[in-house]
């Protein structure tokens, strides 16, 4: 069985919700799970008005195994900037996911 890997993107962060889910994403890099979930349910309860709050979301839900909401994000993601390019790789992981589970 071969094994296909999936990247996502992380954008410089334009307000507090796309901070918090930057540092979570790094926290689930450096193998705390935990840590991770806590500032992604916080990042999820703060306003999110830039394409990089939704970008962030997105890549770390797919990264914790929420892919429902992950797609969600990366949606929202594109429909304000359809030209942002990591809202759309972040979409078709995310899509991939849910399609397959």
């Amino acid at each position: 069985m071969s094994i296909l890997r999936f990247d996502v993107r992380v954008v410089p962060p334009a307000e507090p919700a796309a901070q918090r889910a930057m540092e979570a994403s790094q926290r689930l890099a450096a193998g705390d799970r935990a840590g991770a979930e806590r500032l992604y349910a916080e990042a999820m309860a703060l306003p999110v008005a830039h394409a990089s709050g939704l970008v962030n979301l997105a890549a770390l839900g797919v990264g914790l195994g929420d892919w429902s909401t992950a797609r969600a994000y990366a949606i929202r993601a594109v429909q304000q900037d359809r030209a942002n390019a990591d809202a759309w790789v972040n979409l078709g992981a995310a899509s991939w996911h849910v399609d397959m589970h």
